[in-house]
């Protein structure tokens, strides 16, 4: 059974990584059901996705509170908003620049990033952080988070996905114009996987 939440905000690409996920795991004989939530998207809400896959059929595209294996964490205030379907054992992939959600920027409310991160790492023992601005910087753009996220994901052997099998999904899918610069994001989260990231020990 595949128990993978993804949670994010509007512009992220989040979505799009639980897309490519659920066809992986078609690919490899899973049923699957996904569903998303996604508020005020445009405006750099909050947007979750759900993944649920298993050898048997599934009813309900929803994670069931505490039953989480895998987060992908693409804005920390996210993570700790959906943490009542994480658990002791989640691992989760977190990128670790905070950005102010909307409803926070709504309501002039004070935002600490730096809180938040302290927040997840004491409360949950597998957490791996990432940070890709560098290679963002260098190559125009950070739309690739989410591939990003997916590399460490693979590197660290969570999913039950082999890298070639990641490749083969991303160049089957993704455009040709975003390719290059989508796949050198995975290589990078990749080689973060393979070394554990920075895994936090408690």
């Amino acid at each position: 059974m595949k128990e993978i939440l993804f949670a994010g905000v509007g512009g992220q690409g989040v979505v799009l990584l639980s897309k490519l996920l659920a066809s992986a795991y078609v690919e490899k004989g899973y049923f699957i059901k996904t569903t998303e939530t996604i508020g005020m998207a445009q405006m750099g809400g909050s947007v979750t996705s759900h993944l649920r896959g298993s050898k048997d059929k599934i009813h309900s595209p929803f994670l069931v509170e505490g039953t989480a294996d895998i987060v992908f964490g693409f804005e920390p205030s996210e993570v700790l908003r959906n943490s009542r379907y994480l658990n002791s054992d989640t691992k989760i992939i977190l990128h670790d620049v905070a950005i102010k959600p909307v409803t926070d920027t709504l309501s002039d409310m004070d935002y600490d990033g730096i809180r938040i991160l302290d927040i997840i790492k004491r409360d949950f023992k597998n957490v791996y952080i990432c940070n890709f601005s560098k290679l963002f910087e260098q190559i125009g753009t950070d739309k690739p988070m989410n591939i990003g996220l997916l590399g460490v994901a693979i590197g660290l052997d969570v999913l039950g996905i082999g890298y070639d099998e990641a490749i083969d999904i991303l160049k089957t899918n993704l455009p040709k114009k975003v390719l290059e610069k989508n796949l050198l994001a995975f290589e990078e989260g990749y080689k973060l996987g393979k070394s554990k990231g920075e895994k936090n020990e408690r």
